[in-house]
């Protein structure tokens, strides 16, 4: 993508590099306020080819040009199959969503982690690109204005599952604690699908963990949505968008975690993000 796409303005880092990240100083907010949402779907497609072609830079010790080439292949060819033909010229949403979920992976990475991956590191460089993904994410996702929610949980809660490390990030999730997330938040309707993920870090050495979002019955959120068209059947993805507030409601660190037994953290599900401080702490660890 040149550096000159009208979708994405050059933007000058905070002026203090030592200052504590927040989102109200990130590159990310500073993008995203400047950018528009794009309107095609080989706008999001080229920005991914960028995102893309910086990480195999980074990583090009053990990512080739090739591997990375194929990646991309067969993504576009497993999304372009998927999608109907109105969806390619007027729905970015859905086209964004369905490189969301897709299961392809470029040496044990899916885009999703990918995009995570840049969203977290703020650098200018992944920013530029990841930026346009996220926003023909969030035309699903942030349903404030275009009340497109498709679903909601029937126990005002979803859930997800993963490892976390014995170390001392656990000590950021203190109860009442309020922070945001720095990057999309992938959860489920059904349990089992954050247990089978939870189970999944174990075996990869990690010590499982259920994180628990719990919903104002009420108020509900406007900055999460059920994923209607998925490459993955069967997860019922509730997806928050990046920086979405959570409040810390309680922890259970196990002595010993395990898939039968594992660690458990319940949040607070913020309303509206909009109704939150921009420089709340960043999570270390989601």
């Amino acid at each position: 993508m040149k550096p000159n796409n009208p979708t994405t303005p050059p933007i000058k880092p905070p002026n203090n590099p030592s200052t504590k990240k927040t989102f109200a100083n990130s590159l990310y907010k500073q993008y995203y306020d400047e950018t528009r949402v794009p309107k095609f779907h080989y706008v999001v497609l080229t920005a991914i080819e960028a995102l893309i072609d910086i990480y195999q830079k980074e990583y090009k010790d053990t990512i080739t040009d090739k591997e990375a080439e194929n990646f991309l292949e067969n993504l576009h060819k497993q999304t372009m199959s998927k999608a109907t033909k109105d969806e390619l010229i007027g729905q970015v949403e859905i086209i964004s969503i369905l490189l969301w979920t897709s299961g392809r992976s470029l040496k044990g990475k899916e885009l999703c982690s990918i995009l995570n991956y840049a969203i977290r590191s703020d650098k200018e460089e992944y920013i530029k690109s990841a930026i346009i993904f996220s926003k023909g994410i969030n035309s699903l996702c942030v349903t404030r204005n275009n009340k497109s929610l498709n679903n909601w949980p029937e126990n005002n809660i979803t859930y997800r599952g993963g490892g976390f490390p014995n170390d001392d990030k656990r000590d950021f999730f203190k109860p009442n604690t309020k922070y945001r997330a720095p990057m999309f938040i992938a959860t489920s309707f059904q349990e089992r699908v954050a247990r089978n993920f939870s189970n999944q870090a174990q075996i990869n050495g990690f010590p499982p963990v259920i994180w628990y979002f719990h919903f104002d019955p009420k108020l509900g959120c406007v900055h999460v949505n059920y994923i209607p068209k998925s490459l993955v059947e069967g997860e019922d993805e509730f997806l928050f968008t990046a920086y979405s507030v959570f409040i810390v409601k309680g922890v259970s660190w196990k002595e010993v975690a395990t898939y039968e037994e594992p660690n458990e953290i319940h949040l607070f599900v913020a309303p509206d993000n909009l109704s939150h401080p921009e420089d709340l702490p960043l999570a270390p660890w989601c």
